[in-house]
């Protein structure tokens, strides 16, 4: 009896010590579990996404921080508001059909809709599917079966924006800032129906434009692109859609206008840009219009018709719209630079009195002064204030300056009158040794009249110095001995004899 006892108190002992473990083991389950529902709210509650969980009116259940703080209410008062009601109004209806899909077919969606966010409105992807889970209602003792609808709200505003400024930038012309030509095919498509009636189109094309570009270069003729446009843009209507669908030609939708309008207000943009030039070549524009009033008349046809007067315009100004244009241009660079008109100036004067005493004909002398006087018209394509920069200049701006002989010759080239003097403006710091700048010629590759340039340019310059900076050059003799040193290296020889000649029968003439 008392070995029974022995033994069956060994077993409870076994027994106990058994439960002691499991209740080890179970408290050990206990708080990894309890770990695990902590890590898990954490990632529900801070999630990089919003959660929310409502029933099918929108009245929110539960939701977790990070939609909490999105639409700015806190965790604790989550059940107190309609999801819904933080769409934006134009974007509810799409909310309401989706959620009644999801409800139906039990399959889930997304959608793109705005809310009103704690800060501003944001572009969110609502993904919604349901499911069924049993809620307790007060005053009746079983559960009821509830489908209830949960959203993952996914904050996409930066990529919406970043949408947004692409297609911003690929409708619009980086240059003037108004539609490109993409823009334009769709735009005609979208713009052609019965609410904008009557539809008009202008069609504008910048005049004399490859010439701005040929002579000034493409910076000058870019400027004068912006200045049309803005001008333009000035006195437009808001509905108005102004597309630049090339180089030099602009399209102009006006919805809901007559063409009576439309020539009203071409007429005025064409008026004011009689006050404006670039550098000396006044700028305009040649414009044709044309009306959609019915359905009927095919767009295209209406776009032709504004264009073939737009041309036929063009060609009633003809070759006249650039008719002294180098006397323009010129005009305008001693106007904005006092000191290379008078420079221009002595060397037309230097080069009749040189050219006379070497027994140059009337008519050839008559063309190195006006080969003078042009010699630095390429000027005009640099910028006032490098032109007026009294200082050394940098190297990036020196290039600048380097360019004017290109410049000048194009300009000369680009209007008949003037062909003539291109080559004498174009070598004119070509030096006899090669060493010179545009083309690098040496010795009688360079043109005669160039090599007169050279010598009156530098002696003038010598003389006067450049810019204000004055001159080094105390007197005559020490500008003579320049030009002794210099002759066969950067002048003619021949021509430097005959300069050095001149300059001292001058100053000692014969009796």
């Amino acid at each position: 009896m008392e070995e029974k006892k022995k033994a069956d108190i060994s077993d409870l002992s076994i027994y106990y010590q058994e439960l002691l473990f499991q209740n080890e083991e179970m408290k050990r389950i206990m708080q990894e579990n309890e770990l695990l529902k902590q890590r898990y709210q954490r990632l529900y509650e801070d999630a990089p996404a919003g959660y929310v969980v409502y029933n099918h009116n929108g009245q929110i259940i539960t939701a977790n921080n990070t939609l909490c703080c999105l639409l700015g209410f806190p965790v604790q008062e989550c059940q107190l508001h309609r999801f819904p009601r933080y769409v934006l109004p134009e974007f509810q209806d799409e909310l309401y059909l989706m959620i009644q899909r999801v409800l139906k077919k039990k399959t889930p969606e997304s959608i793109e809709v705005q809310i009103r966010g704690a800060d501003e409105i944001r572009d969110v992807m609502v993904t919604t599917n349901c499911y069924c889970e049993e809620i307790e209602i007060p005053g009746i003792e079983e559960p009821v079966s509830s489908d209830l609808l949960r959203s993952v709200i996914t904050d996409i505003t930066g990529l919406k924006k970043r949408q947004r400024d692409f297609w911003n930038r690929s409708v619009h012309d980086p240059l003037t800032g108004i539609y490109n030509r993409q823009y334009y095919k769709e735009e005609m498509h979208d713009m052609d129906v019965m609410e904008n009636f009557p539809l008009s189109v202008s069609m504008v094309d910048i005049d004399g434009l490859k010439i701005i570009n040929d002579t000034l270069g493409h910076e000058f003729g870019d400027q004068a692109i912006k200045v049309i446009v803005n001008e333009l843009k000035r006195n437009a209507r808001p509905e108005y859609t102004l597309m630049r669908v090339g180089g030099d030609e602009i399209v102009i939708l006006f919805p809901r206008t007559n063409l009576e309008t439309v020539r009203r207000y071409m007429q005025e943009a064409k008026k004011a840009m009689e006050e404006k030039s670039i550098s000396g070549i006044p700028l305009s524009f040649s414009w044709g219009a044309a009306t959609k009033n019915t359905p009927e008349e095919q767009l295209s046809f209406i776009v032709a018709a504004a264009e073939d007067m737009m041309y036929s315009r063009k060609q009633v100004r003809g070759g006249s719209r650039f008719n002294g244009a180098v006397h323009l241009i010129l005009e305008s660079l001693f106007e904005r630079n006092r000191q290379v008109r008078d420079h221009s100036l002595r060397i037309r004067q230097f080069i009749n009195d040189f050219g006379t005493w070497m027994g140059l004909g009337e008519e050839e002398v008559a063309c190195l002064c006006s080969a003078g006087l042009l010699h630095d018209i390429g000027m005009a394509s640099i910028s006032d204030e490098i032109l007026n920069k009294n200082s050394m200049l940098p190297e990036t701006e020196q290039r600048e300056v380097l360019r004017h002989p290109e410049v000048g010759g194009r300009i000369l080239h680009a209007n008949g009158d003037t062909a003539v003097y291109a080559e004498a403006v174009l070598y004119h710091h070509e030096n006899w040794d090669g060493t010179g700048y545009p083309r690098g010629l040496a010795g009688e590759r360079i043109p005669f009249e160039a090599r007169v340039l050279a010598i009156a340019d530098a002696y003038d310059r010598m003389k006067y110095g450049l810019n204000g900076r004055g001159t080094r050059y105390k007197d005559e003799m020490m500008i003579l001995e320049e030009f002794e040193r210099c002759k066969g290296r950067q002048f003619d020889p021949k021509l430097t004899e005959k300069l050095l000649e001149w300059k001292t029968e001058k100053k000692h003439p014969a009796s």
